[in-house]
């Protein structure tokens, strides 16, 4: 028998589910190694960015199902628009059935992105900025008064010569 690397794992046996049971499989069940799997898990990864705003901790199931939801659907959507470019055959109703339903699951979640919250609270920035003394924390010195400031009244244009 070899003996394997201390730094490797065995790959682990699936089991079969005893008879009559069904087994569940999802995107992290199978091989992330091939273009449709990163194409998938990039589409959901971009989709979770955009609601939460870069916090996906922040999600619901319900919006990371949905994201899921369309993050595949995109990627079948870019497999079948590259198909097509490429002089393959594409199913039109098929096409148009995919489009409709990301369309409808982007709306459900919502397609504007949600902006990071890069400050945190205002009143502990604005506390925590006036505790330094650093100059960029430091108050402004008050501006100078301003002069008033008077239209002057367009100068006459001379009269044409003749």
């Amino acid at each position: 028998m070899t003996e394997l690397p201390s730094d490797t794992k065995p790959k682990r046996k699936r089991r079969r589910p005893p008879e009559g049971r069904t087994t569940l499989l999802t995107l992290n069940d199978l091989d992330g190694r091939t273009n449709a799997a990163r194409t998938a898990r990039a589409m959901i990864a971009g989709i979770e960015a955009d609601i939460s705003g870069g916090d996906a901790d922040s999600l619901s199931t319900a919006q990371r199902a949905l994201a899921a939801r369309a993050g595949v659907c995109a990627a079948l959507l870019a497999d079948m628009e590259v198909n097509w470019v490429a002089g393959n055959g594409m199913d039109a109703t098929a096409y148009a059935s995919l489009t409709n339903v990301l369309s409808r699951t982007l709306r459900t979640i919502g397609l504007h992105r949600v902006a990071k919250d890069v400050v945190g609270d205002l009143a502990n920035y604005i506390r925590d900025r006036s505790a330094n003394d650093d100059p960029a924390g430091a108050p402004r010195p008050p501006r100078p008064p301003r002069p008033d400031r008077k239209r002057k009244a367009p100068e006459p244009r001379p009269a044409p010569p003749y």
